[in-house]
C-alpha cells in the first residue's frame, strides 16, 4: 500500500476549498461536486489498478518458454525420481 503523505493531503483540500470560494458555490453545489470528486478519485484508483494487472499479465507473458520449463524442471526431475524409485522397489519385491 502506499504511504500516505498528510502534507499533500492538507495542502489538496486547501486548494479545494480555494475553488469552492472563487466559484462562491451553495452547500449544494459544494456537496455535488465533492461527490463527484470521489467518483472521480475512485475511477482514477481503479484506472491504476487495472494499468497495474495489465503490466503484471503482460510480463507473465512475455516469459520465455525456456524460463518457464527451467522454473518446472526441478519438480519434473523429482516427480520422475519418485516414479523411478517406486518402480524399482516393485520390481525387487516380484523378483
Amino acid at each position: 500500500m502506499e504511504e500516505i503523505r498528510r502534507t499533500k493531503i492538507k495542502e489538496a483540500m486547501k486548494e479545494t476549498l480555494n475553488v469552492y470560494e472563487k466559484l462562491d458555490l451553495n452547500m449544494t453545489e459544494i456537496e455535488i461536486v465533492s461527490r463527484s470528486q470521489n467518483v472521480a478519485a475512485k475511477v482514477a484508483i481503479a484506472k491504476k489498478q487495472l494499468e497495474t494487472e495489465a503490466e503484471e499479465r503482460l510480463e507473465k507473458q512475455q516469459t520465455p518458454m525456456k524460463t518457464k520449463i527451467i522454473k518446472w524442471m526441478p519438480a519434473i526431475c523429482s516427480t520422475l525420481a519418485i516414479i523411478l524409485s517406486i518402480i524399482s522397489l516393485v520390481l525387487r519385491l516380484y523378483q
